[in-house]
């Protein structure tokens, strides 16, 4: 299937609305819900987006006990992730920026290569990581999520005075469509293990 029959497949756009709104959810559940509460609807939004990538490659009647494990492992990963480069991604100061970026990358690397072995039934579910082809997918994906937070979040720093709801909207259609293409170029990779 080529680039654009991918991008506008049903499930993998389904995939990529699941992923933004858990990310999108650091910012708009901020407040609204306690934060373990917000951690655990952040992780059950990320297995389910990790489920359906199964199903869409495996079919339902594939999706097997230790398959299942292998999933909330990659959703706790990318959960912790995202959870993590937050944070630091909010304090001030060059290291603390660079050092996100370092966990972002770093923490969806491994959960990327993670779940390609659980999507691609490898017996080994810690094979490849040092393989080069996540590097690519893992690259859109944090760059994606640095753009989305400032366009969602630093913005209201230095624009205080303006309505920013039609920025926070923008963000969440960059952070979509940077997903769509991430979880696109992903599926487009052969199926092997290593």
């Amino acid at each position: 299937m080529s680039f654009f029959g991918r991008f506008f497949s049903i499930l993998i756009l389904l995939v990529s609305a699941i992923e933004t709104v858990a990310i999108a959810s650091l910012v708009f559940l901020a407040g609204v819900v306690a934060l373990p509460t917000a951690i655990g609807i952040r992780f059950a939004l990320f297995t389910v987006e990790h489920i359906v990538s199964f199903i869409r490659v495996n079919g339902a009647g594939r999706l097997t006990g230790l398959d299942l494990g292998r999933v909330l492992i990659v959703a706790a990963i990318e959960t912790a992730t995202w959870e993590i480069w937050f944070v630091l991604a909010g304090l001030m100061g060059l290291l603390n920026q660079a050092l996100a970026v370092v966990v972002l990358f770093g923490g969806l690397y491994v959960g990327h290569t993670f779940e390609q072995n659980t999507i691609r039934l490898c017996p080994n579910f810690f094979a490849g990581l040092a393989r080069t082809e996540s590097l690519g997918f893992t690259a859109i994906e944090t760059v994606t999520g640095i753009v989305w937070r400032i366009l969602a979040v630093t913005a209201r720093a230095f624009l205080p005075l303006f309505d920013l709801r039609p920025l926070g909207v923008v963000a969440a259609i960059v952070l979509f469509l940077g997903l769509n293409v991430e979880h696109t170029v992903s599926a487009g990779k052969p199926r092997r293990c290593y």
